[in-house]
């Protein structure tokens, strides 16, 4: 079974500097992703890649991550939490290189979406694990807040600024930028000492955990929708509605504004208020926007509902991850950790072959993600 055998009160007097470290390390990361994430399917579009292909591609992606959560948690144990980030930086620089000559070389994309897995699981699963082990039980709100803050200092512009650089300097330039942004990012978090969780993997005990919170796993089942439709199926339909990439970026910048304006107000008061009754306000009014966008697909509304859905997809986020904090700090962390993120990984997957199988209809999305959010307004 997991099981985690750290004793780490010898780490306390390194917690509060060790979530700056975290704080810093996700800004940086966030900034990378935001500069070309919602570009990647732009990108393959313009290589003349089919919108089945594309979609293929990351539930390839998705379905390599699952693999690789169970890779990362075994050599955890061997070399630490942190020396996984280590080893993601050069897993991240080949995945970028790969894009960089896609154009160029004979490269399957399957092959980058495997690659793709990989490093996603290579960052997240030691992120959210020091995360959680650093995280103060009675501030989870102010400490999930703070985290999504730096991740919106990183994104708020990104979006624009990567948009702008495409429409100038094309996409290479772009993937040059985030390879010499990759050498530099993971630096700060040796500050602290490492962390060699004792973890070994059982289905029976996630089946447990997932037994034991099923409605607070379920809500991050359903959650999902909403990122598969805002990072990819959204980007391929403004764009092809407004056809550059600048307009792409405007609105992955205006989607990181609406949500930094509510992010340190909800953060805080999620630990005096009901977080569930927080996350079905947020999944109420994210509905009304979803459905909003079936029907109201000018330039001014796309730019209007991205500032909303910024607004109130953060009513969710944050106390919803609170929860999940508050459960990982009554158990072992690790366990927990890959748990959710089986479960999220499952959800993106469906959502993805739903998109597949909507292709046709690719403005469809919306009333299903927005049905999701209904699911978990009413769990």
């Amino acid at each position: 079974m997991l099981t985690n055998h750290l004793i780490f009160e010898h780490y306390l007097p390194f917690l509060k500097r060790q979530l700056n470290e975290i704080y810093f390390l996700h800004g940086m990361r966030s900034f990378m992703t935001a500069l070309a994430g919602i570009f990647i399917p732009i990108y393959l579009l313009t290589l003349n890649f089919s919108l089945k292909e594309i979609f293929l591609f990351f539930i390839i992606q998705y379905i390599s991550v699952v693999i690789a959560y169970f890779i990362v948690t075994y050599i955890s144990t061997k070399i630490g939490l942190k020396h996984i980030l280590l080893i993601w930086v050069p897993v991240n620089l080949s995945y970028l290189l790969m894009f960089y000559f896609l154009d160029k070389l004979n490269i399957d994309i399957y092959a980058i979406a495997l690659l793709g897995g990989f490093q996603l699981a290579f960052y997240w699963v030691p992120l959210q694990c020091l995360f959680g082990r650093a995280s103060e039980k009675d501030h989870l709100g102010k400490n999930c807040s703070n985290l999504e803050i730096f991740k919106k200092i990183g994104t708020t512009f990104a979006p624009l600024l990567g948009g702008i650089i495409i429409f100038f300097l094309g996409f290479h330039t772009l993937f040059l930028i985030l390879i010499i942004i990759s050498l530099f990012s993971i630096v700060p978090i040796f500050q602290t000492p490492e962390i060699k969780p004792h973890v070994t993997f059982e289905i029976k005990k996630i089946s447990k955990i997932l037994k034991k919170h099923p409605k607070m796993f379920f809500f991050f089942f359903l959650d999902q929708f909403n990122f598969i439709t805002e990072s990819i199926i959204w980007p391929i339909f403004v764009f092809l509605i407004l056809k550059n990439t600048i307009s792409i970026g405007f609105v992955g910048t205006l989607l990181s504004l609406g949500s930094v304006i509510f992010i340190f107000f909800i953060g805080r008061s999620s630990d005096k208020s009901n977080k569930k009754t927080m996350i079905k306000i947020g999944a109420l009014l994210t509905t009304l926007i979803w459905f909003s966008r079936y029907y109201l697909n000018s330039e001014i509304y796309i730019y209007v509902l991205t500032i909303l859905i910024g607004i109130f997809s953060i009513m969710k986020v944050i106390p919803l991850n609170a929860l999940f904090y508050q459960s990982v700090k009554k158990s072992d962390t690790e366990e927990y950790i890959i748990s959710k993120e089986i479960v999220i990984t499952v959800s993106r997957i469906l959502a993805l072959l739903i998109a597949m199988f909507l292709m046709d209809k690719l403005d469809f999305n919306f009333i299903t993600t927005g049905i999701a959010n209904l699911l978990i307004l009413f769990s």
